[in-house]
């Protein structure tokens, strides 16, 4: 039988493995945990997160399918592959990904965050004054969000007087 705290353990353990740079440690405990728990989203995705950081894109493109076919809605698969491209700095194949994680969930500031990042990254201007002022204005306060619009009016010599405002209140 299914016991969510032993699956919480397994990844909380894999995690630590993880923070200690045992990579192999890692990915066999969870490896393990996907083995018992078959239709672990969850544990699927720290796989996936886990060959990213190690550069193992294939090996997480596997991983994200499998978390595909358990929850075809999960936001968090398409922005794992998105974060695949950025990792590779391969912007304009991560935004569809980015574009559809936000789609599945508007509300997380991460995913849009990225999607802006990259738009910033094949120079799609408009895009990302769109995304990032819709971020802003959820949250005036964001920091990266600040910077970003603040450094890309700078970039453009475009508002200037916005831009210094903007990563001023960046740094508060």
């Amino acid at each position: 039988a299914r016991n969510p705290k032993d699956e919480a353990v397994r990844r909380f353990v894999a995690a630590i493995y993880e923070e200690l740079d045992q990579f192999p440690l890692a990915e066999q405990e969870l490896r393990q945990l996907i083995g018992l728990v078959p239709d672990s989203l969850a544990a699927r995705l720290q796989l996936a997160r886990l060959f990213t950081r190690r550069k193992m894109w294939e090996a997480a493109s596997v991983t994200l399918k499998g978390a595909e076919r358990i929850k075809p809605d999960e936001a968090r698969v398409p922005f794992m592959r998105g974060v695949i491209f950025t990792k590779q700095k391969e912007y304009s194949k991560a935004i569809p990904y980015y574009e559809r994680a936000v789609q599945l969930n508007a509300k997380e500031m991460t995913f849009r965050f990225n999607l802006a990042t990259s738009y910033y990254e094949v120079k799609r201007w408009d895009d990302v004054e769109k995304v990032v002022r819709a971020i802003l204005k959820e949250d005036p306060r964001h920091a990266n969000a600040l910077n970003l619009l603040g450094y890309m009016f700078s970039e453009l010599n475009k508002n200037i007087e916005e831009s210094e405002q903007l990563l001023i209140r960046a740094l508060n």
